[in-house]
């Protein structure tokens, strides 16, 4: 079955491995803010002895041990700020105007269950050309298993928590560095789809704080807040339940 403008839209931005999506084609991403990343434990935890891959795991089995975090990203297609755990996830997504000009933007929010996503005009309005009676502003409710709710949800990204991604040989260490105040060892990867360099921290725990890119089509991801309470809660106003079709 063809997908509409508006759902293919936001499937190219989700970057999941949904069947609604196709493949995952990358993993995600830091916008214009920079929030404090640096912490109170700034004693050396040695992980720029171990390889590349072994430096890349610890980034981010670390991750996923801190239960949550904050995820930034931005592309030339797509803006996002989420912070996530396993039950929750709170965050809006903006996307960039395509070739066609379509563009637009949605706010979500996942509390065990229950799953509340809002779409703006621009997308509301896409909707409405192919059919679908998507209301703009509005909040719609339904479960992670809800198709129009479960595409979006899956910007979440949530197993970053609960599957941490692998390293690979072909990985190489780089350069020492300090961002946002924290000591970090750069790992490098490369291939036919670009470049990436992941900082992970080299004091306290070794958390991976960022993903850098040098295509600018692929997400750069800064993460922070690891382990603060997400806080998602049910929205105010009008809440109306979403269809049970994509």
């Amino acid at each position: 079955m063809k997908k509409s403008p508006a759902l293919a839209l936001v499937c190219a931005v989700v970057l999941a491995p949904l069947t609604a999506c196709g493949p995952d084609t990358g993993r995600t991403a830091a916008d214009g803010s920079k929030p404090p990343r640096s912490t109170s434990d700034t004693r050396p935890n040695g992980i720029q002895a171990r390889s590349a891959k072994e430096i890349y795991e610890a980034g981010t089995k670390a991750n996923a041990a801190s239960g949550s975090f904050r995820m930034q990203s931005k592309s030339t297609e797509t803006e996002s700020d989420i912070r996530v755990s396993v039950t929750e996830c709170v965050g809006e997504v903006h996307l960039l105007k395509n070739e066609e000009g379509v563009g637009g933007s949605f706010d979500l929010i996942q509390k065990g269950n229950d799953v509340w996503e809002k779409f703006d005009k621009q997308l509301s309005d896409e909707f409405k050309r192919e059919g679908k009676k998507i209301p703009a502003d509005e909040w719609l409710h339904g479960t992670p298993e809800t198709p129009l709710l479960k595409i979006a949800l899956s910007r979440c990204h949530r197993s970053k928590l609960t599957a941490p991604d692998r390293g690979d040989n072909y990985m190489k260490k780089g350069s020492v560095a300090s961002i946002d105040g924290v000591p970090v060892i750069h790992v490098i990867s490369s291939g036919s789809g670009g470049t990436a360099t992941y900082s992970i921290a080299t004091s306290g725990k070794p958390n991976l704080i960022e993903r850098a890119v040098n295509r600018a089509d692929q997400e750069t991801i800064s993460y922070s807040k690891f382990g603060e309470p997400v806080g998602a809660k049910k929205p105010s106003g009008k809440i109306t339940e979403a269809p049970l079709t994509d």
